[in-house]
């Protein structure tokens, strides 16, 4: 190999393993979890009757037992007796404080509420972090 050659060679593998270092630096945040402190079914309708009227809601609270602040995607997957899916009721929480809880409303469930016989929680969180970078 020629002088110039290796020192190219040399550069551009030196570049390329502190590229690699520099992408291993990062920070893990803390765990961001929430807790599902009760829910219930309640009819998507105020009318008199509703329960007799399609369609239902979950109603609830929920709270953050992260850290730091978090906003939470609340989704609730429905099923009948027979496993036949009746939708997922969703909801957006934003900014529960670290330790606090918010009531939610999460529409999207297409049955009578005496018809769904399953409900999956399943809550996501996204941390919102305001500290230096």
């Amino acid at each position: 190999m020629r002088p110039l050659a290796r020192v190219a060679f040399a550069l551009i593998l030196a570049c390329g393993l502190a590229a690699v270092l520099a992408a291993c630096k990062h920070t893990v945040g803390p765990s961001l979890t929430v807790v599902i402190e009760g829910r219930r079914l309640e009819p998507s309708s105020t009318v008199p009757n509703a329960a007799n009227i399609c369609c239902c809601r979950v109603r609830g609270t929920i709270r953050n037992t992260s850290t730091i602040a978090v906003n939470v995607e609340v989704r609730f997957h429905s099923k009948d007796s027979a496993g036949k899916d009746l939708g997922t009721a969703l909801d957006w929480v934003p900014n529960i404080p670290a330790g606090a809880s918010k009531t939610f409303d999460a529409p999207g469930i297409i049955a009578l509420c005496s018809q769904v016989a399953t409900i999956d929680n399943d809550p996501i969180a996204y941390g919102l972090y305001d500290g230096p970078r």
